[in-house]
């Protein structure tokens, strides 16, 4: 069996690069902020099988993202969550928020749920991290199955 680091060697590799967590549960970075590339990108998270998007990511980080979701996947629910990535704690009404965004998607049938903030280190894999727990998973196994998932993940909130 092949271990993998717990930091990759190219982080930036991990940005935009789609990680599932579980069937129904994946993580990312946020989209391109360049029309084709971003077009490409939210492509493929249809691809895949999204059906709802988390974007927990500050209110100035956010850009024309949820226009451009709603202009070219119109089928794809898209949730804000909005907080800072400033190493601060995350009070309980943040959690209940995204946890609860999650939760109600998942709840629906083929559902499937990309959370992600801008790199994809901190913010969405906490938040995940939260969903996951508030859905019975116990700490260690919904932490291993975050960072099997996405090496890059911090965790920090």
């Amino acid at each position: 069996m092949t271990v993998q680091p717990l930091t990759p060697t190219r982080p930036e590799q991990w940005h935009r690069r789609l990680c599932p967590v579980t069937d129904q549960l994946l993580l990312c970075g946020d989209l391109h902020p360049h029309g084709a590339k971003a077009l490409d990108q939210l492509d493929g998270w249809v691809a895949a099988g999204i059906t709802h998007i988390v974007d927990v990511r500050a209110d100035y980080e956010v850009g024309d993202d949820p226009d451009f979701v709603a202009g070219h996947a119109p089928a794809l629910t898209y949730h804000r969550v909005a907080t800072d990535d400033d190493g601060r704690r995350r009070d309980d009404a943040w959690f209940d928020a995204g946890t609860g965004a999650i939760a109600a998607a998942l709840g629906r049938p083929g559902a499937k749920v990309v959370v992600h903030c801008h790199m994809g280190v901190n913010r969405g894999p906490s938040m995940a991290y939260a969903a996951m727990l508030a859905d019975g998973w116990d700490r260690t196994g919904a932490l291993a199955a975050i960072r099997r998932a996405r090496p890059i993940a911090g965790l920090i909130y």
